[in-house]
């Protein structure tokens, strides 16, 4: 499957990963920009314990992270790590980054069938 498949399949599927429980009292929009092969752009908003993906950019978002697609669809599948990946920079991070390690609460991979 290309990169850019692997990516929108990722996006498409986030809804049915999310944890209403864990994301009380959040009200946030995250961008992610992503480069390279399967490269675009993607907001995730969340408030009143519901999410929304598109396929869109907003001037400014409580939390943009940028970075290849490729990773992006490696650390979804858990082939890399974003923590290894933010170290070596090639990710970055520009917001409220106590929303990174919540975004982590908030979706569950293992709630969809890949």
């Amino acid at each position: 499957m290309s990169t850019e498949k692997r990516v929108r399949r990722i996006f498409e599927k986030l809804p049915e990963t999310f944890v209403p429980e864990n994301a009380q009292g959040v009200k946030a929009t995250i961008q992610f920009h992503l480069t390279g092969d399967g490269s675009g752009d993607w907001l995730v908003s969340i408030a009143d314990g519901r999410v929304l993906v598109e396929e869109r950019q907003i001037d400014k978002a409580d939390l943009t992270l940028t970075l290849s697609a490729a990773d992006y669809a490696a650390i979804t599948s858990g082939e890399s790590s974003a923590m290894i990946l933010y170290a070596l920079g090639r990710i970055k991070a520009d917001g409220n980054l106590s929303l990174v390690m919540k975004f982590r609460e908030m979706f569950d991979p293992s709630r969809v069938d890949q």
